[in-house]
Formats: structure tokens, sequence, C-alpha cells
């Protein structure tokens, strides 16, 4: 049974992308508080002008919080090439951004905005004509619910939970009858 892993993270491969999606960010978050927030907002070298040109400002002139900026650009990026597969990783191992590689993910398994509308779509359907099974105990149907529910809400949009609990209802009296 595969539990949490706290020592590294778990390797995404792209085959359930929206499950190990959701790992390596509660992965990321446990390195440092702030890794996340790189990845959401990204981290760029501080430039400086010289010679009326932006350059990079050199490493050792950086301030404690530009260091620290690049500290939590280089945990959360070791943690994604390190969580990534052979072919995930050469999509993205000349990032120098963890949120340049995480952009370039996100594309490559959840595809564009069309594709995750349509993805979208698919789920919200799912869960509208899902029926429970003959002799399915009524927690493996709830499981299955909350599983497209996960599933939505990892492609943007929650489902309510009073919709769950209707659909849970409809089904166990469905089943009765």
């Amino acid at each position: 049974m595969e539990g949490p892993l706290t020592s590294r993270p778990s390797i995404l491969d792209g085959k359930n992308y929206s499950y190990q999606k959701s790992r390596m960010i509660l992965f990321i978050k446990t390195l440092d508080g702030r890794a996340r927030r790189v990845l959401v907002a990204g981290w760029e070298p501080s430039m400086i002008i010289v010679d009326g040109v932006f350059v990079p400002k050199s490493e050792v002139d950086w301030t404690d919080a530009e260091e620290q900026g690049s500290v939590r650009n280089v945990r959360a990026l070791n943690a994604i090439f390190n969580g990534v597969d052979l072919n995930a990783f050469k999509l993205i191992n000349s990032c120098s951004s963890v949120k340049e590689a995480w952009k370039i993910l996100e594309v490559a398994y959840e595809g564009i905005k069309k594709v995750k509308i349509s993805r979208l779509q698919l789920v919200t359907s799912k869960f509208e004509v899902l029926k429970m099974f003959e002799d399915e105990p009524i927690s493996e149907s709830n499981e299955r619910v909350l599983e497209i529910a996960n599933e939505s809400l990892l492609l943007g949009e929650k489902i309510l939970e009073s919709k769950i609990m209707r659909k849970v209802m409809r089904l166990y009296l469905e089943n009765l009858t």
C-alpha cells in the first residue's frame, strides 16, 4: 500500500496526474512554507543595470531576502526534478525556475485551457450519471463519488458538499428500490 512520503516526492509520470499533482504540491509545502509561493508566483534573480543593460545581480551581492527566494526556488525545483519520470524530466531539465517547470508539466499533463474545460465537462458528466452497482456497499459508492469530486477540484471546480451529499443519498435510495 502506498503511503505518504516525507523524505522524497512520489514520482509524477502523467498516468494519474491529478493525484500526483496534489501530492507534489503538499510535498513542496513541507519543504518550506513559502516554497509553494515560489511555485505559484515564480522567482527570478535580481537584475542590475550595467552600462545601460540589465544583467543578473552577482550572487555574492544578494540580500538575505534574495538569497531566501533563490533557496526556495531551488528546493522546490529539486523536488520536482526528483519527483518526475525520465520523460517528464526531459521536458523540464533546462528550467531554472520552478514556476516555469510546473507550467510545462501542467500543459503536458492537463493540457491547455480548452482541454482542461473538456476534461472538467467529462468529470461533471461522470458525476451526474454515476450509479451504484448492485450489492455495492454505500461506502464504496461514496468513495467513487468523492474521487470524482476531488478530480473536479483538481481541475479547478469544486463540487459543493451539499451536491455531493445529495448524490450519495440519491444513489443509496435508488439502490433500495
